[in-house]
């Protein structure tokens, strides 16, 4: 999804029907951002997916350039795939 508000409730049906993991990333704070959305909505509509939210932990965050913060937060590329990879299948 590009945006949080308002949600694209025809697709989160289509999600919440088909996969039982759901990955959310957002460059922003966790707590209370898209992926809590997502789980509030899911929850409010009976799906029961695994929602993994990557983003910002309620955290002080260094000075930087977009790119160098990226990766510090592992928000970049690399530290996606990594963390992606780090997801258990079931």
């Amino acid at each position: 999804m590009r945006w949080l508000k308002p949600l694209d409730e025809q697709m989160l049906h289509a999600i919440g029907k088909k996969y039982k993991t759901i990955v959310t990333a957002e460059d922003g704070v966790i707590a209370g951002g898209f992926g809590s959305a997502v789980l509030e909505w899911m929850a409010e509509h009976g799906y029961t997916p695994r929602v993994i939210r990557l983003g910002v932990n309620d955290q002080f965050v260094e000075h930087g350039s977009t790119k160098e913060l990226y990766h510090l937060l592992k928000l970049d590329k690399e530290g996606l795939c990594e963390s992606l990879l780090q997801v258990p299948v079931k």
